[in-house]
């Protein structure tokens, strides 16, 4: 499908290895160059046992951590009865709020010295942001998550074969998580493409071609299981509040959690990111300063001409205040 305008997903400042940036500015913070992954199905942060205990968000049980659902069960289990976890009536719009991200390869590596910093300077950050205003206290709270991410689906149509207009939001969501309800960033504006369903999967699946093997979590990524959906392929920009990472050829895809969905869990970002864009993409890095992204990935991991990206999420339903 051939996109008129590239679709943009905020994330946030410095998200790759420098930490939590703001939430209260209308300013998408592109920097001056202009260039700019599957969840596991417990709802909470793709990279961690869903049966192992947890104590912060990107972790903590949807449950606690809030949503718009309505119930004493897991809003993320395959197997809770839809009837007691949705508020989303079939066949009309939805929104889903990411409650959990990772990037799950390529990995990340700090420079000059080689750790992989993935889990601990980029997932985390990024969940915590997801998750909390003013996590640990920077930015200063201001009664918003300090991160974003919605997608819509216009209308919910979770036949199999079906589809339908499909969006993403770079999102100003309300804090806390339990009563949170999302709204179009400032400055921003939606951006679409379609999606089709697959009720017996898989949906997206990652090429092992593609995926490398790494000491270090996260895991690699795996299938969308059905019943899933697609989205077409488009040009992606991630947009921090301090670059633009664009990706070439974005697809999209998740697993529905009920019928109307509750939850989108198992959710898969790919996308291609040039060596060009990798290179002409600065990002701040602690003691080592401004750097290209380029000097964060391994030449090893490389697809052709660049790095093809994998992005994994889980997301809830959310009450969307805007148009």
């Amino acid at each position: 499908m051939t996109m008129r305008k590239p679709l943009v997903w905020s994330m946030f400042a410095g998200a790759l290895l420098s930490g939590c940036g703001g939430d209260d500015s209308g300013d998408t913070g592109a920097n001056e160059s202009g260039s700019t992954s599957p969840g596991s199905e417990s709802g909470t942060d793709p990279t961690v046992d869903p049966t192992a205990d947890s104590t912060m968000d990107p972790t903590v049980d949807p449950d606690t951590s809030g949503g718009p659902t309505d119930t004493t069960d897991d809003p993320t289990d395959p197997t809770t009865d839809p009837d007691t976890t949705t508020n989303v009536d079939p066949g009309e719009f939805a929104a889903f709020r990411f409650n959990s991200i990772a990037v799950r390869d390529p990995h990340f590596f700090a420079p000059v010295i080689g750790t992989d910093v993935t889990e601990t300077n980029v997932n985390q950050p990024l969940n915590d942001a997801l998750n909390s205003d003013g996590a640990d206290g920077d930015p200063a709270p201001d009664g918003n998550l300090d991160l974003g991410l919605v997608v819509l689906f216009r209308p919910l149509d979770q036949s199999d074969g079906g589809g339908a207009d499909f969006e993403f939001a770079n999102a100003v969501c309300t804090a806390p998580v339990e009563s949170t309800s999302c709204d179009l960033f400032p400055k921003t504006e939606l951006y679409g493409t379609t999606y089709t369903n697959n009720t017996a999967g898989p949906c997206l699946e990652p090429n092992a071609a593609e995926l490398s093997m790494y000491d270090d979590p996260p895991e690699a990524p795996e299938a969308t299981p059905g019943p899933c959906f697609d989205s077409a392929p488009a040009a992606v920009v991630l947009q921090t509040m301090s670059f633009s990472l664009p990706l070439a050829d974005a697809v999209v895809s998740a697993s529905y959690v009920g019928d109307p969905a509750a939850n989108l869990v198992t959710g898969n970002i790919q996308g291609f990111l040039s060596s060009a864009d990798a290179a002409s993409t600065m990002v701040e890095v602690p003691v080592f300063g401004v750097v290209p992204i380029a000097d964060l990935l391994r030449e090893e991991d490389m697809d052709g001409d660049g790095w093809r990206m994998h992005v994994s999420f889980t997301a809830e339903a959310v009450e969307w205040t805007g148009s």
